[in-house]
């Protein structure tokens, strides 16, 4: 597949590492007028079909959904609540975010190139004012560093390190 940085400003990579994938991370909020069942159900089986044939046009690495509810969320309470009683340094809160989206790309031409698509137009953008709040979406680009994969550190140098 074609690279699509020339859509990009500079390299279309900022400055992530070579061989790093970037990753664009959208953090959203449900309209308020959709259930929590309605909204999960919606974006799953019917918003992630939307854009697929676009990113495989533009060369997107990988696409996911991060969905949190209620009940998730409340997984992570008591260990923020935890560090807070505790005046640990690093304190933590909750986000309440409904949906994250995370898409993997080469550069960021891929993302733009994809957005620029008919399906979007036609489709996308409005099925996002359906199932999100507009009003709060989050995003950030950055890359992953892998410390540790099915028990196995990543870290060079790790293993003599201990000693």
């Amino acid at each position: 597949m074609a690279s699509t940085s020339e859509a990009a400003p500079g390299n279309g990579r900022g400055d992530a590492p070579a061989g790093k994938l970037l990753k664009y991370t959208s953090y959203l909020y449900r309209n308020p007028n959709l259930t929590e069942a309605e909204f999960h159900e919606h974006w799953r089986s019917k918003h992630a079909r939307l854009p697929i044939e676009a990113m495989r046009k533009h060369g997107i690495v990988k696409y996911s959904q991060y969905h949190c509810t209620r009940a998730t969320r409340e997984l992570a309470r008591p260990g923020c609540e935890g560090r807070k009683a505790g005046n640990r340094h690093v304190q933590f809160d909750m986000l309440e975010y409904d949906a994250i989206v995370q898409i993997w790309m080469r550069d960021i031409g891929a993302v733009q190139g994809m957005g620029g698509e008919q399906v979007f137009v036609d489709k996308i953008f409005a099925d996002e004012e359906y199932m999100f709040d507009s009003r709060r979406c989050h995003v950030l680009v950055g890359w992953e560093e892998d410390i540790l994969v099915d028990g196995e550190v990543l870290i060079p140098g790790y293993e003599a390190s201990k000693e």
